[in-house]
């Protein structure tokens, strides 16, 4: 009869083998707790990264993106005009761009000023040129590039695009040395002989 009640109720676990199996149990969660710290981190990662990639990809976008935003022709003429400069509308071209032209001559110094757009109402790109005869100063052009310049837009990078100007124009002596840098998101393109300086601003789509 003693034996049948013990087969009834089944051997006992011991306290060794409980805290053996609690153990088991308390690593096996650990890892599991270390798997999603380890799977969050690595969405966080991610996500960080991809973030990173869109900001690196919205800079470039509007570094080189087409357009000079908040200037129409109209106002950039008034403000030539304003510093003495006398323009002209070209009308369109065959690839159905506009043109408009402003110009001045005081002595030695030829200024011209090329606007471009894909319609009459907008500005892409922006052509300055400082032509001067007999002996060439990068201080007279760097003085006219960075006055013209800072009349298209009311930006941020106008003194910072001035100095990049003044410093870059004694490096370039060949027509095909062509210095390129980025402020408030517009491109800017500087190349020419001593005697020829040019600046872009923009780009055409």
């Amino acid at each position: 009869m003693s034996q049948v009640n013990q087969h009834k109720h089944g051997k006992k676990i011991s306290r060794k083998t409980l805290f053996r199996i609690l153990g088991i149990e308390i690593a096996i969660l650990v890892v599991l707790a270390s798997l999603v710290l380890l799977s969050t981190s690595r969405q966080v990662i991610m996500e960080s990264l991809a973030e990173i990639k869109n900001l690196h990809a919205a800079n470039f976008i509007a570094s080189d993106a087409p357009g000079l935003p908040g200037v129409s022709p109209e106002e950039i003429q008034a403000r030539l005009e304003d510093e003495g400069l006398s323009c002209e509308s070209l009308g369109e071209d065959e690839e159905g761009r506009y043109h408009l032209k402003c110009s001045k001559t005081k002595d030695s110094l030829n200024i011209e000023t090329l606007i471009l757009g894909q319609s009459e109402e907008r500005v892409d790109l922006i052509d300055i040129n400082i032509n001067q005869s007999g002996e060439a100063s990068d201080d007279v052009a760097g003085l006219y590039l960075c006055e013209i310049s800072s009349l298209m837009s009311d930006n941020t990078g106008k003194n910072a695009a001035c100095n990049w100007i003044r410093q870059t124009l004694p490096e370039i002596q060949d027509a095909n040395d062509v210095h390129k840098n980025t402020f408030a998101g517009i491109r800017h393109i500087l190349y020419g002989k001593p005697e020829s300086r040019s600046l872009e601003l923009g780009r055409l789509p």
